[in-house]
């Protein structure tokens, strides 16, 4: 979890420096603009800059929570059962199949609004509908303690492997799903090959 955070911390550096070869102006508004007092142990790493750190995280989480407030009061559109999330394997089914899957671009179509940060509350809702997206979850913290306990208990690689990218997914839930990204399918076809050479070891 400490690398995840300070993953996240890098990448807002990283924003901060570019934003201040290309915006002075807008560079200095985020740097000042939390008003955290920085403790001398941080500005050595960071100077000044890590409070625009903050202030990015802060703005991406603040962002999320009014864009899903704006989806709560708009959004009625059905279920969409996993089509919205897991877009890529949709393509994927809708090519080499003769079923046809709602694909991404009808589902963003009812959207109130498309290509925004809304949390990953409004990804499940999409999916499961407002009542079952509590079950989604409930079934993420059922996946992410298992594979903590077969990594801690059994020495599991697997376990580790699911636990770190569920630990990522939990993370960024106040800003998006994760599991919407592109990076799943890669993931889970890394998940099949383990299991597969794992088989084929014994």
């Amino acid at each position: 979890m400490t690398i995840i955070i300070l993953t996240i911390i890098l990448i807002s550096y990283i924003f901060i420096l570019k934003l201040t070869i290309h915006d002075s102006n807008l560079s200095a508004a985020f740097i000042y603009s939390t008003g955290f007092e920085i403790k001398n142990s941080y500005s050595y790493l960071f100077g000044d800059n890590i409070s625009g750190i903050i202030s990015v995280i802060f703005y991406y989480i603040s962002h999320s929570l009014y864009e899903f407030n704006f989806f709560l009061d708009n959004y009625s559109g059905l279920p969409q059962l996993g089509a919205y999330q897991l877009y890529t394997f949709v393509l994927l089914i809708n090519k080499i199949s003769f079923i046809n899957i709602t694909t991404i671009e009808e589902i963003l179509s009812t959207l109130p609004k498309s290509g925004v940060y809304s949390t990953a509350f409004s990804a499940m809702i999409v999916d499961l509908g407002y009542f079952f997206s509590l079950f989604g979850f409930y079934i993420m913290g059922f996946f992410y303690s298992s594979s903590f306990y077969n990594y801690y208990k059994r020495n599991s690689f697997l376990g580790l492997f699911i636990y770190t990218i569920l630990s990522i997914n939990i993370l960024f839930i106040p800003i998006l799903s994760m599991i919407g990204t592109s990076i799943f399918p890669s993931i889970i076809l890394s998940i099949f090959i383990y299991l597969s050479l794992s088989l084929v070891s014994k």
